[in-house]
């Protein structure tokens, strides 16, 4: 199967089998993770969690476009390739799209869900695992900032 059971996007497996034609294309990869997940799910439940990660899904997949390779790789981990991007004006816009469309989501007790993001922009035939990390790197600076925004690198 080639679909996260949970929230319909492509699984792990899936995203990663694409990796090739992101080589052949250039883009912008990006990163995103739910905002202090572990203490979602052990606060309000899983099957809670469960539910922010479908609303997240559905969330991404109308914040880009049609073209672009959306998954889940993880428990709250997912991934964007947007195929032949190269503004770093559009990246931006997406990404601030992503967290303010996020935080409209509240719990019960008036707090909001935040993503943290990190996005390359990448060109035709750069090292797949090289841009992953670059990406990694900086969803992890803006965690290290305090959450709840993104940083766009470029290789």
């Amino acid at each position: 199967n080639q679909l996260d059971a949970l929230t319909g996007l492509l699984n792990q497996n899936s995203y990663l089998n694409r990796t090739a034609e992101m080589r052949r294309c250039g883009g912008v990869l990006v990163v995103f993770d739910v905002d202090d997940f572990k203490q979602i799910n052990d606060r309000y439940g899983h099957q809670f969690g469960d539910a922010v990660l479908t609303e997240v899904s559905a969330r991404l997949q109308a914040n880009f476009r049609a073209t672009d390779i959306v998954g889940r790789v993880g428990g709250d981990e997912f991934v964007v390739f947007m195929r032949d991007e190269t503004s770093l004006e559009v990246v931006a816009g997406r990404c601030e799209n992503v967290c303010s469309r996020s935080e409209k989501m509240t719990f019960d007790d008036g707090k909001n869900v935040t993503v943290s993001i990190g996005a390359v922009i990448i060109s035709q035939g750069q090292d797949f695992d090289r841009a992953y990390k670059t990406a990694d790197d900086a969803l992890y600076k803006v965690k290290n900032r305090g959450r709840n925004g993104y940083e766009v690198f470029s290789l």
